[in-house]
């Protein structure tokens, strides 16, 4: 074969003069470099990211003016944590720990409902054998012993089939009503540009270029209730109390950041935009602890369109 030409060698230039004789321009070196420039920087070149309720109630203490956003993956275990739980033991009742609340979300995702319209009765439904087998796949799955089957069974059918009041409205059962499990919701993390809630109605003039990132969420059930659209998560929290004086205080301080997020990604969804179609089409928000039992266990909110507004403006904030 006949020999490959061969590339020319690149020659390194002597410098015109040493390197220890350099010395920088003036401008760059006339003021001290202040923290403030790096910080602005950092938010420059900031990546694009996609975050979550428990990323930022880790990071901002419930506060979301306090936040500081940082890029990383948002794992899909982070949709499904309770707050911790309180030393209250009782040995007969379905033991706490995260791979329990994990448990009991996966099975009422993956029961069907049928029975409930057909308003099977508890034993009957209990005993079938294609719903004691999701419970028990379920269990293996997640590690929780065979032992807890029937005080499992007691819980879910309980949440699922018993009247509910919200505000002055009687939901016949939540199982009942038109509904959606582990629905997924995305939205841009607001900017000055973006058509904001607050914007006059009919003001889409402004478009969704989203620059700092997206906050992303499952929403455990979502149900439609009289024309109305609410939203339950399913919370396992081990309480000594479920009564509404002991559960107001303990929804606020582990999950009013979920709630705030988790609504404002319904009625993005619902494109409401202003008071009026908010009151007609939004419900309000539920948090069911399912060890709650006659009728307690239950937190309802309806927040205000200039709540929901409000908590919009707070995220605008975020990060700045």
């Amino acid at each position: 074969m006949p020999d490959e030409p061969q590339k020319p060698r690149m020659r390194l230039q002597a410098p015109k003069e040493p390197l220890d004789a350099w010395t920088p321009p003036p401008t760059l070196v006339q003021r001290e470099v202040d923290e403030a420039d790096f910080a602005a920087l950092r938010k420059q070149s900031a990546p694009m990211q996609v975050t979550s309720y428990t990323r930022l109630k880790e990071e901002g203490v419930g506060a979301v003016e306090a936040i500081e956003l940082e890029p990383a993956p948002v794992e899909p275990d982070e949709f499904k944590v309770d707050a911790p739980e309180d030393p209250v033991v009782d040995e007969t009742a379905l033991p706490g720990g995260r791979h329990v609340g994990r448990f009991l979300h996966e099975v009422i995702e993956a029961l069907d409902f049928t029975a409930f319209e057909r308003r099977q009765p508890f034993k009957a439904w209990a005993q079938d054998p294609v719903v004691r087998d999701v419970f028990e796949v379920c269990m293996r799955r997640h590690g929780v012993e065979p032992q807890w089957l029937d005080a499992a069974t007691v819980l879910i059918y309980a949440a699922l089939d018993a009247p509910i009041q919200l505000g002055d409205v009687t939901v016949d059962g939540l199982a009942r009503c038109r509904h959606a499990v582990e629905m997924e919701f995305l939205y841009p993390i607001p900017e000055v540009d973006h058509p904001l809630l607050s914007a006059p109605p009919g003001d889409d003039s402004r478009g969704w270029t989203a620059e700092r990132g997206f906050i992303k969420g499952f929403i455990d059930y979502i149900f439609e209730h009289e024309g109305r659209i609410y939203f339950a998560d399913w919370k396992s929290d081990i309480l000594p109390d479920y009564r509404a004086a002991s559960l107001t205080p303990h929804v606020m301080t582990h999950y009013a950041l979920q709630a705030r997020l988790y609504s404002l990604g319904v009625v993005r969804w619902l494109q409401i935009r202003d008071a009026s179609t908010y009151d007609a089409r939004f419900g309000g928000l539920l948090y069911l602890f399912l060890r709650g039992t006659d009728g307690e266990g239950i937190h309802f909110e309806r927040p205000t369109w200039d709540q929901i507004v409000a908590w919009e403006a707070e995220l605008l904030r975020l990060g700045a």
